[in-house]
């Protein structure tokens, strides 16, 4: 069985080539007041939203990544001295194995979405400049406008989303007990979520990739439908590899994903 939306949304009939889908989008997503501009095919406007949400996504990825990561790593550096007792010792062991099974698959991912958001940034951006009057330059076909070469590059990185979802579970049992074992973790994870960039639970931040394959899947199945419709056949073909490998790696996961998220 698919997952069930905890925010509905309405899709177009599905059609030949594209299985129905159905998923847990964020209630952030734009597409419902989604204004169609002349200028450009519905497709720019998913693409934008797929712009938007990758930005917000970096951002809630950071706060483990970056911040969470900041704070634990002078913890870790630390050698362990052979005159230091015993609880000691115990703490800094059972710190550095959460950090192992957190960091090894979430970092790849993170710094995969840097680059992937900058290529995205300029590719939408050329777009844009595209339709400025009398921009010559912008409006050669030389220019181009596509996305799904881009998409493609998603490829290489879910087999790090599948071993972070594989280990989910092994992460928060192992957080709890850290939590309740080691005194100075307790303290460093309490001070980073009364930060005000942690508008959220650390739990929930490790929750953002599972929900993020939810939401390429809702967006690239948006794009499809687009795409079949104008006969972007270069663009679908891409598009459609992607979606597929997405797909079978949610129903691969349903019943973890459907407690997690």
């Amino acid at each position: 069985s698919r997952l069930i939306s905890s925010t509905s949304y309405t899709m177009s009939p599905p059609f030949a080539g594209i299985p129905l889908v159905v998923g847990t989008i964020p209630s952030s997503s734009s597409s419902s007041t989604m204004i169609i501009s002349p200028t450009h095919d519905r497709s720019f406007y998913i693409c934008k939203e797929l712009l938007m949400t990758e930005r917000t996504y970096r951002k809630d990825m950071g706060v483990i990544a970056e911040s969470f990561r900041r704070e634990i790593m002078p913890v870790l550096n630390q050698q362990q001295d052979l005159y230091m007792d015993e609880e000691y010792n115990f703490e800094n062991e059972t710190l550095i194995h959460l950090s192992d099974i957190l960091f090894t698959h979430l970092l790849p991912i993170y710094k995969f979405h840097l680059h992937f958001l900058r290529q995205l940034e300029q590719r939408m951006a050329i777009w844009e400049t595209r339709s400025v009057p009398g921009n010559e330059y912008y409006n050669s076909e030389k220019i181009n406008s596509n996305i799904g070469d881009l998409i493609v590059n998603l490829i290489e990185i879910l087999p790090r989303y599948e071993l972070y979802i594989e280990n989910y579970d092994c992460l928060l049992t192992e957080l709890e007990y850290v939590l309740k074992h080691n005194r100075r973790f307790d303290m460093i994870y309490k001070e980073l979520e009364s930060e005000k960039f942690c508008y959220l639970s650390l739990i929930s931040f490790l929750t953002k990739p599972l929900q993020r394959l939810l939401h390429y899947e809702y967006l690239l199945e948006k794009l499809l439908i687009c795409y079949k419709n104008h006969t972007h056949e270069s663009e679908y073909q891409d598009c459609y590899g992607v979606f597929i490998k997405i797909q079978d790696l949610i129903e691969n996961f349903t019943d973890s994903l459907t407690m997690i998220v």
